[in-house]
Protein backbone atom coordinates (compact mmCIF):
# COMPACT_ATOMS: atom_id res chain seq x y z
CA UNK A 1 0.00 0.00 0.00
CA UNK A 2 0.93 3.37 -1.14
CA UNK A 3 2.16 5.94 2.06
CA UNK A 4 0.45 9.37 1.59
CA UNK A 5 2.34 11.89 1.39
CA UNK A 6 2.04 16.11 1.86
CA UNK A 7 4.14 18.72 1.05
CA UNK A 8 4.10 21.53 3.24
CA UNK A 9 5.58 25.01 1.12
CA UNK A 10 5.54 24.35 -2.41
CA UNK A 11 8.81 26.91 -3.26
CA UNK A 12 11.61 25.59 -5.19
CA UNK A 13 12.24 22.43 -2.50
CA UNK A 14 8.48 21.61 -2.57
CA UNK A 15 8.56 21.19 -6.17
CA UNK A 16 11.97 19.16 -6.22
CA UNK A 17 10.49 16.94 -3.74
CA UNK A 18 6.96 16.85 -5.39
CA UNK A 19 8.86 16.17 -8.87
CA UNK A 20 10.80 13.17 -6.60
CA UNK A 21 7.92 11.80 -5.24
CA UNK A 22 6.14 11.83 -8.52
CA UNK A 23 8.31 10.38 -10.74
CA UNK A 24 10.89 8.53 -8.88
CA UNK A 25 8.74 6.84 -6.07
CA UNK A 26 5.31 6.80 -7.71
CA UNK A 27 5.22 2.80 -6.59
CA UNK A 28 5.90 3.64 -2.77
CA UNK A 29 3.99 7.12 -2.69
CA UNK A 30 1.12 9.40 -3.38
CA UNK A 31 0.81 13.33 -3.17
CA UNK A 32 -2.22 13.54 -2.16
CA UNK A 33 -2.08 17.66 -1.11
CA UNK A 34 0.37 20.32 -1.19
CA UNK A 35 0.41 23.48 0.68
CA UNK A 36 1.50 27.75 0.25
CA UNK A 37 0.01 30.43 1.78
CA UNK A 38 1.47 32.34 -1.58
CA UNK A 39 -1.44 30.56 -4.40
CA UNK A 40 1.30 32.27 -7.19
CA UNK A 41 3.48 29.28 -5.86
CA UNK A 42 1.26 26.14 -7.52
CA UNK A 43 1.78 27.76 -11.07
CA UNK A 44 5.12 30.06 -10.92
CA UNK A 45 9.03 28.14 -10.63
CA UNK A 46 11.68 30.27 -8.56
CA UNK A 47 12.98 33.16 -10.18
CA UNK A 48 16.05 33.63 -8.81
CA UNK A 49 18.35 32.96 -11.28
CA UNK A 50 21.74 32.22 -9.26
CA UNK A 51 19.60 29.04 -8.13
CA UNK A 52 18.20 27.81 -11.22
CA UNK A 53 20.77 25.09 -11.07
CA UNK A 54 19.43 23.31 -8.22
CA UNK A 55 15.78 24.15 -8.90
CA UNK A 56 13.25 22.10 -10.67
CA UNK A 57 12.88 22.82 -14.21
CA UNK A 58 9.34 22.05 -14.47
CA UNK A 59 6.60 20.63 -12.70
CA UNK A 60 4.39 17.91 -14.54
CA UNK A 61 0.84 19.39 -15.04
CA UNK A 62 -1.33 16.44 -14.92
CA UNK A 63 -0.08 15.64 -11.54
CA UNK A 64 0.20 18.92 -10.09
CA UNK A 65 -3.81 19.55 -11.45
CA UNK A 66 -4.73 16.44 -9.83
CA UNK A 67 -3.06 16.87 -5.90
CA UNK A 68 -5.26 19.11 -3.72
CA UNK A 69 -3.46 22.49 -2.54
CA UNK A 70 -4.72 24.11 0.76
CA UNK A 71 -3.65 27.69 1.95
CA UNK A 72 -3.89 26.75 5.52
CA UNK A 73 -1.60 23.59 6.39
CA UNK A 74 -3.99 22.94 9.52
CA UNK A 75 -7.01 22.58 7.56
CA UNK A 76 -4.49 20.11 4.93
CA UNK A 77 -3.41 17.97 8.17
CA UNK A 78 -7.22 17.61 9.19
CA UNK A 79 -8.61 16.85 5.93
CA UNK A 80 -5.84 14.53 4.24
CA UNK A 81 -4.24 12.77 7.22
CA UNK A 82 -1.13 12.08 5.09
CA UNK A 83 1.38 9.34 6.54
CA UNK A 84 4.73 11.33 5.63
CA UNK A 85 4.88 15.05 5.73
CA UNK A 86 7.52 17.93 3.87
CA UNK A 87 8.08 20.97 5.64
CA UNK A 88 9.79 23.25 3.42
CA UNK A 89 8.05 26.60 4.47
CA UNK A 90 10.42 29.60 6.06
CA UNK A 91 12.61 28.22 8.92
CA UNK A 92 10.37 30.36 11.08
CA UNK A 93 7.83 28.10 10.55
CA UNK A 94 9.01 25.27 11.13
CA UNK A 95 8.19 24.27 14.63
CA UNK A 96 4.89 25.14 14.39
CA UNK A 97 3.95 22.97 11.29
CA UNK A 98 5.89 20.09 12.75
CA UNK A 99 3.84 20.37 15.89
CA UNK A 100 0.58 20.71 13.97
CA UNK A 101 1.27 17.73 12.03
CA UNK A 102 2.69 15.88 15.24
CA UNK A 103 -0.93 16.25 17.20
CA UNK A 104 -2.61 15.57 13.93
CA UNK A 105 -1.30 11.88 13.62
CA UNK A 106 1.54 11.62 10.87
CA UNK A 107 4.29 9.65 12.21
CA UNK A 108 7.42 10.41 9.43
CA UNK A 109 8.30 14.04 9.03
CA UNK A 110 11.17 15.32 6.46
CA UNK A 111 12.33 19.06 7.98
CA UNK A 112 14.06 21.48 5.76
CA UNK A 113 17.38 22.68 6.72
CA UNK A 114 17.93 24.33 8.82
CA UNK A 115 15.73 22.94 11.16
CA UNK A 116 14.75 25.66 13.44
CA UNK A 117 15.68 29.73 13.52
CA UNK A 118 16.34 29.32 17.26
CA UNK A 119 17.58 26.48 19.33
CA UNK A 120 14.30 27.01 21.25
CA UNK A 121 12.35 25.88 18.29
CA UNK A 122 15.01 23.12 17.46
CA UNK A 123 14.72 21.31 20.81
CA UNK A 124 10.52 21.81 20.10
CA UNK A 125 10.81 20.41 17.04
CA UNK A 126 12.74 17.21 18.55
CA UNK A 127 10.80 16.47 21.46
CA UNK A 128 7.57 17.03 20.19
CA UNK A 129 8.47 14.12 17.64
CA UNK A 130 9.85 12.04 20.67
CA UNK A 131 6.45 12.56 22.30
CA UNK A 132 4.55 11.52 19.23
CA UNK A 133 6.84 8.84 18.31
CA UNK A 134 7.27 10.45 14.97
CA UNK A 135 10.54 9.74 12.75
CA UNK A 136 11.91 13.09 11.83
CA UNK A 137 14.42 13.66 9.11
CA UNK A 138 16.34 17.37 8.51
CA UNK A 139 17.48 17.27 4.86
CA UNK A 140 20.69 17.89 5.02
CA UNK A 141 21.14 16.58 1.91
CA UNK A 142 24.87 16.13 1.34
CA UNK A 143 24.59 12.91 3.34
CA UNK A 144 22.81 11.37 0.28
CA UNK A 145 24.71 12.84 -2.34
CA UNK A 146 26.92 9.04 -3.16
CA UNK A 147 30.22 10.38 -3.58
CA UNK A 148 30.01 12.27 -0.65
CA UNK A 149 29.14 8.81 1.01
CA UNK A 150 31.82 7.14 -0.86
CA UNK A 151 34.22 9.67 0.32
CA UNK A 152 33.40 9.36 4.05
CA UNK A 153 33.61 5.58 3.74
CA UNK A 154 37.11 6.12 2.31
CA UNK A 155 38.02 8.85 5.19
CA UNK A 156 35.91 7.01 8.31
CA UNK A 157 36.29 3.52 7.23
CA UNK A 158 39.81 2.58 5.46
CA UNK A 159 41.36 5.66 6.56
CA UNK A 160 43.04 6.37 3.40
CA UNK A 161 44.41 9.45 4.62
CA UNK A 162 45.14 8.55 7.72
CA UNK A 163 43.88 10.81 10.46
CA UNK A 164 41.33 13.06 9.44
CA UNK A 165 43.21 16.98 11.10
CA UNK A 166 41.41 19.66 8.73
CA UNK A 167 38.41 20.61 6.67
CA UNK A 168 38.16 23.50 4.25
CA UNK A 169 35.30 24.56 2.79
CA UNK A 170 34.83 27.86 0.12
CA UNK A 171 31.25 28.71 -1.50
CA UNK A 172 30.21 31.81 -3.15
CA UNK A 173 26.94 33.42 -3.68
CA UNK A 174 24.95 32.72 -0.52
CA UNK A 175 25.14 33.18 3.31
CA UNK A 176 25.65 31.17 6.84
CA UNK A 177 22.15 30.21 6.98
CA UNK A 178 21.41 29.65 3.10
CA UNK A 179 24.48 27.23 2.40
CA UNK A 180 26.51 27.32 5.53
CA UNK A 181 24.40 24.98 7.47
CA UNK A 182 25.49 22.44 4.78
CA UNK A 183 28.70 22.65 5.05
CA UNK A 184 28.57 22.64 8.80
CA UNK A 185 26.65 19.83 9.04
CA UNK A 186 28.67 17.96 6.28
CA UNK A 187 31.71 18.54 8.65
CA UNK A 188 30.30 17.02 11.58
CA UNK A 189 29.10 14.31 9.13
CA UNK A 190 32.37 13.49 7.90
CA UNK A 191 34.30 14.13 10.98
CA UNK A 192 31.50 11.88 13.13
CA UNK A 193 32.67 14.05 16.24
CA UNK A 194 30.84 17.07 18.24
CA UNK A 195 31.98 20.45 18.13
CA UNK A 196 33.55 21.75 21.21
CA UNK A 197 34.79 25.32 20.04
CA UNK A 198 33.02 27.45 17.48
CA UNK A 199 34.85 31.22 16.39
CA UNK A 200 32.86 32.90 13.50
CA UNK A 201 33.32 36.17 12.07
CA UNK A 202 30.19 37.63 10.11
CA UNK A 203 30.58 39.58 7.45
CA UNK A 204 28.45 42.79 5.92
CA UNK A 205 25.23 41.96 4.18
CA UNK A 206 24.61 43.24 0.44
CA UNK A 207 21.96 42.82 -1.25
CA UNK A 208 18.76 40.68 -0.99
CA UNK A 209 18.53 37.30 0.48
CA UNK A 210 17.24 35.16 -2.22
CA UNK A 211 15.36 33.55 0.28
CA UNK A 212 13.35 36.44 1.55
CA UNK A 213 13.64 39.18 4.13
CA UNK A 214 12.29 37.64 6.30
CA UNK A 215 15.10 37.47 8.65
CA UNK A 216 18.53 38.98 8.63
CA UNK A 217 21.40 36.07 7.74
CA UNK A 218 25.27 37.44 7.36
CA UNK A 219 28.26 35.45 4.83
CA UNK A 220 30.81 34.78 6.58
CA UNK A 221 33.42 32.68 7.91
CA UNK A 222 33.28 29.64 10.53
CA UNK A 223 35.99 27.84 12.49
CA UNK A 224 35.32 24.98 13.94
CA UNK A 225 37.70 21.93 16.34
CA UNK A 226 35.85 19.15 17.29
CA UNK A 227 36.68 17.01 20.09
CA UNK A 228 39.79 14.80 18.84
CA UNK A 229 41.28 18.47 18.01
CA UNK A 230 40.60 18.02 14.56
CA UNK A 231 39.34 21.43 12.62
CA UNK A 232 37.22 22.94 9.74
CA UNK A 233 37.02 26.17 8.73
CA UNK A 234 34.04 27.31 6.29
CA UNK A 235 34.18 30.08 4.01
CA UNK A 236 30.43 31.17 2.86
CA UNK A 237 31.20 34.50 0.75
CA UNK A 238 28.70 36.52 -0.76
CA UNK A 239 30.87 38.70 -2.80
CA UNK A 240 32.97 36.04 -4.74
CA UNK A 241 30.31 33.99 -7.36
CA UNK A 242 32.45 30.55 -6.68
CA UNK A 243 30.96 27.05 -6.76
CA UNK A 244 31.70 24.95 -3.56
CA UNK A 245 35.46 23.68 -3.10
CA UNK A 246 36.60 21.11 -0.34
CA UNK A 247 40.13 19.98 1.09
CA UNK A 248 40.19 17.23 3.59
CA UNK A 249 43.25 17.06 5.12
CA UNK A 250 44.69 13.64 6.97
CA UNK A 251 48.55 12.73 8.24
CA UNK A 252 49.23 11.05 5.31
CA UNK A 253 46.79 12.30 2.24
CA UNK A 254 44.32 14.94 1.46
CA UNK A 255 41.21 14.59 -0.45
CA UNK A 256 40.14 17.71 -2.91
CA UNK A 257 36.22 18.17 -3.79
CA UNK A 258 34.66 20.24 -6.27
CA UNK A 259 30.75 20.68 -6.89
CA UNK A 260 30.51 21.99 -10.39
CA UNK A 261 31.05 20.13 -12.10
CA UNK A 262 31.90 17.07 -9.75
CA UNK A 263 35.15 16.42 -9.51
CA UNK A 264 37.19 14.67 -6.53
CA UNK A 265 40.94 13.41 -6.02
CA UNK A 266 42.16 11.17 -3.22
CA UNK A 267 46.04 11.89 -2.97
CA UNK A 268 48.58 9.79 0.08
CA UNK A 269 51.87 10.35 0.45
CA UNK A 270 54.02 7.78 -0.76
CA UNK A 271 56.75 6.66 2.02
CA UNK A 272 57.93 3.47 3.52
CA UNK A 273 56.26 4.67 6.65
CA UNK A 274 53.40 6.12 5.69
CA UNK A 275 52.10 6.95 9.09
CA UNK A 276 56.05 9.28 9.40
CA UNK A 277 55.16 13.07 9.79
CA UNK A 278 59.20 13.25 9.28
CA UNK A 279 60.73 15.28 6.14
CA UNK A 280 58.29 17.97 4.36
CA UNK A 281 56.71 17.39 1.09
CA UNK A 282 56.78 13.79 0.66
CA UNK A 283 56.08 12.38 -2.96
CA UNK A 284 52.62 11.66 -3.45
CA UNK A 285 49.96 9.56 -5.22
CA UNK A 286 46.42 9.57 -6.61
CA UNK A 287 44.08 7.08 -5.65
CA UNK A 288 41.24 6.57 -8.45
CA UNK A 289 38.28 7.98 -7.91
CA UNK A 290 34.91 7.33 -9.71
CA UNK A 291 32.57 9.96 -9.77
CA UNK A 292 28.88 11.57 -11.13
CA UNK A 293 30.44 14.97 -12.86
CA UNK A 294 26.45 15.80 -12.33
CA UNK A 295 24.11 16.11 -9.39
CA UNK A 296 21.02 14.29 -9.85
CA UNK A 297 18.65 16.54 -7.58
CA UNK A 298 15.24 14.83 -8.06
CA UNK A 299 17.34 11.61 -6.87
CA UNK A 300 18.84 13.25 -4.10
CA UNK A 301 15.41 15.06 -2.57
CA UNK A 302 13.90 11.95 -3.39
CA UNK A 303 17.06 9.91 -1.38
CA UNK A 304 15.64 11.13 2.46
CA UNK A 305 12.13 10.25 1.44
CA UNK A 306 12.83 6.24 0.48
CA UNK A 307 14.51 6.41 3.94
CA UNK A 308 11.74 7.19 5.51
CA UNK A 309 9.54 4.79 3.76
CA UNK A 310 11.71 2.49 4.84
CA UNK A 311 11.62 3.79 8.73
CA UNK A 312 15.14 4.78 8.46
CA UNK A 313 17.19 8.19 8.56
CA UNK A 314 20.72 9.35 7.93
CA UNK A 315 20.03 12.50 9.35
CA UNK A 316 17.75 12.78 12.72
CA UNK A 317 16.86 15.94 15.37
CA UNK A 318 19.53 15.48 17.15
CA UNK A 319 22.28 16.12 13.85
CA UNK A 320 20.32 19.41 12.82
CA UNK A 321 20.05 20.62 16.25
CA UNK A 322 24.05 20.42 16.59
CA UNK A 323 24.71 22.27 13.32
CA UNK A 324 22.16 24.91 14.21
CA UNK A 325 24.20 24.93 17.71
CA UNK A 326 27.48 25.79 16.05
CA UNK A 327 25.74 28.18 13.32
CA UNK A 328 24.71 30.49 16.69
CA UNK A 329 27.86 29.84 18.63
CA UNK A 330 29.21 31.33 15.59
CA UNK A 331 27.28 34.70 15.81
CA UNK A 332 28.09 34.83 19.54
CA UNK A 333 31.61 34.75 18.98
CA UNK A 334 31.64 37.64 16.44
CA UNK A 335 33.55 39.88 18.81
CA UNK A 336 35.89 37.76 20.31
CA UNK A 337 38.58 38.99 17.84
CA UNK A 338 42.49 40.17 19.64
CA UNK A 339 43.12 43.35 18.05
CA UNK A 340 46.28 44.32 17.25
CA UNK A 341 49.12 46.19 17.93
CA UNK A 342 48.82 43.81 20.84
CA UNK A 343 49.49 46.16 24.23
CA UNK A 344 51.97 46.91 26.51
CA UNK A 345 50.94 43.94 28.58
CA UNK A 346 50.68 41.10 25.94
CA UNK A 347 54.14 42.77 24.52
CA UNK A 348 55.81 42.03 28.26
CA UNK A 349 54.34 39.02 29.08
CA UNK A 350 53.98 36.65 27.07
CA UNK A 351 56.51 34.70 25.30
CA UNK A 352 57.16 31.65 22.39
CA UNK A 353 58.37 28.40 23.81
CA UNK A 354 61.43 27.33 22.88
CA UNK A 355 61.57 25.48 19.80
Amino acid sequence: MKQRLAIVGFGGQGKLFFNAANRLLADSLEVVAICDTDPRAYTEMPGNESWRTLSPKEIDEGDAAQTRSYQDYRELLRVEKPDIVVVSTWTKDHADVVEAAAISGVKKILCEMPIASSLRDARRIIDICLEYRILLTVNHSRRWLPDHQEIRRLIREEKVIGDLRHIWISCGGARLSDLGTHWIDWALWVVGERVVKVFGKLDEVAGKNPRGELFTDFPGEIFMIFKSGATAFIHQGQGVALPPRYEIVGTRGRILGEQLPVKWRVEIRLEKNPDSVRGYYGEMIEIPFQCNPKIDVEALAAAPLRELIEGKTSCDGEDGYHTLEVLIAAHFTENSLTQLPLNSSAIHQYHLQSA
